[in-house]
């Protein structure tokens, strides 16, 4: 799997956490390129070294669409077709087209975040972990049409007197609690294990 993160960033923990469930005959070899950009410049390269040195069956490119890199262009028009054909030109240019038919793309149309608002018994318990007080976080409709799932982890946190939501080191520990069955009613969860499927 590719990352647009670093090395202790969320994406890079939790996905491979939700693969592992969802497959566990699979062996993940994570890559991280740090931020967007870097992952649409260098992911023809990193897939080239993942499967002809690591010897990688597949790999699996994933990304946010939002928010914009870098953050501060808001207004910029984003389009998941457009990135797709950035990263895709990265490969043509370092990968034969038999390396090609094993690269598998997910972009995520909003953050991370938007996997822990589907679970609201999770979030609920993980707070209680946090704090030693019992929740009960209320179910958030169609968490995949927040613009910014991770302020709305923010209001979550604070509005229930915890410390600052942090990516790093809470998503995992939300992910692990969650219920698959639940995270599958989740088109973003739906586009995730089908590319695990496909692998």
């Amino acid at each position: 799997m590719i990352f647009e993160c670093g090395q202790n960033g969320a994406d890079g923990k939790v996905y491979p956490y939700l693969e592992h469930r969802l497959r566990s005959d699979l062996e993940i070899q994570p890559f991280f390129l740090d931020s967007k950009p870097r992952l649409i410049q260098g992911c023809g390269a990193a897939t080239k070294r993942l499967l002809e040195i690591d010897k990688c069956v597949g790999v699996l490119i994933i990304w946010d669409l939002r928010p914009p890199w870098p953050v501060k262009e808001q207004s910029k028009r984003l389009c998941p077709v457009e990135d797709c054909e950035h990263i895709r030109h990265s490969l043509e240019n370092n990968l034969t087209t038999q390396q090609s038919q094993k690269v598998y793309l997910l972009c995520i149309i909003q953050e991370l975040e938007t996997l822990l608002l589907v679970d609201e018994q999770a979030l609920s318990q993980y707070l209680n972990i946090l704090t030693g007080r019992s929740y009960n976080v209320r179910r958030i409709p169609h968490p995949e049409r927040r613009t910014n799932p991770k302020d709305v982890l923010y209001h979550i946190f604070e509005s229930n007197g915890c410390k600052k939501y942090n990516d790093w080191k809470d998503a995992e520990k939300i992910i692990k609690l969650a219920n698959i069955n639940r995270l599958q009613r989740c088109p973003t969860f739906q586009k995730f294990e089908k590319r695990i499927r496909e692998l």
